[in-house]
């Protein structure tokens, strides 16, 4: 019970946090859709999902979320993400084409 409550608490501190600096974390799947969006213009799906994960991993959810809100179709021009969030694209069209 006590693990449950702590989980219920922390995903509302989460989703707060991040509603008050302008991400509504309640959409999440709709931050991921909109860097795939913008990300497969150029690039494959899979090396899109590949970093997309990455970044996520690398800085989280909320700090991704928050830039995608922000930047939304200029994501991979903009955002102070932008450079780390190319690298990894790169990086996962490389190992695509090793595994093809």
């Amino acid at each position: 019970m006590f693990k449950l409550c702590t989980a219920a608490l922390l995903g509302a501190a989460l989703v707060s946090g991040a509603a008050s600096a302008g991400a509504n974390l309640e959409y999440g799947q709709e931050y991921e859709e909109a860097y795939l969006l913008t990300c497969t213009r150029e690039n494959s799906a899979r090396a899109c999902a590949c970093s997309m994960e990455a970044l996520e991993e690398k800085v989280g959810f909320t700090r991704f979320a928050e830039e995608v809100d922000r930047h939304r179709d200029d994501f991979l021009e903009d955002s102070d993400l932008a450079t780390m969030a190319i690298d990894l694209v790169a990086h996962c069209e490389a190992l695509t084409s090793l595994n093809e």
